[in-house]
């Protein structure tokens, strides 16, 4: 089973965004979906599968702790 995980953008490099998961930053393309600094997303395989409203990702994360 994998599990996509929600993440804020906080800069984005050309194709990718460099995306903040719980205090680790990660380099996620944007090839499958467009985001801006700020946006939040959630991220699986190293793509941005979705972007999500804060309510939502607040949501799943607090669900995964």
């Amino acid at each position: 089973m994998c599990l996509a995980i929600p993440g804020r953008v906080v800069k984005i490099e050309g194709r990718y965004a460099i995306a903040d998961f719980a205090g680790k930053e990660m380099r996620i393309s944007t090839d499958l979906v467009k985001v801006k600094k700020g946006d939040y997303i959630l991220a699986y395989s190293g793509y941005v599968m979705e972007k999500l409203t804060e309510k939502e990702a607040k949501r799943v994360l607090s669900k995964l702790k």
